[in-house]
């Protein structure tokens, strides 16, 4: 990504493996970096979906690990709660949820399990 002033050096452009472009239409005549680096990840994020490359029998890492990654890295607060008590995970599914399986409940006197 280049600077919002000046663009992209021509060193960082010979360099680069890939040149992309965003496409503007209207009176806008460019996009900031924050929200060009979001475009472009959204639409990476699009594409790889669309390919079926985030589909569990896709995926090289096993079960248990793709669910902690989720549960960690979708809910980190709750993660440490768990972790501290002892308590198993809950069950996330592609859209965050949980599938009805195990359910941690958190309140000020102590965490648990629900199946």
């Amino acid at each position: 990504m280049g600077q919002e002033k000046t663009g992209i050096t021509q060193e960082a452009l010979d360099l680069a493996d890939q040149d992309i472009i965003i496409p503007m239409i209207g009176m806008v005549q460019s996009l900031n970096v924050s929200v060009a680096s979001a475009l472009i990840l959204y639409e990476a994020q699009r594409q790889r979906q669309n390919a079926g490359m985030y589909l569990r029998e896709n995926s090289m890492l096993p079960e248990d690990e793709q669910q902690r990654l989720l549960f960690e890295g979708g809910y980190p607060v709750l993660a440490k709660v768990a972790k501290r008590k002892g308590l198993p995970y809950p069950h996330v599914n592609m859209q965050g949820g949980d599938r009805g399986r195990r359910r941690l409940v958190v309140h000020d006197a102590g965490s648990r399990v629900i199946t």
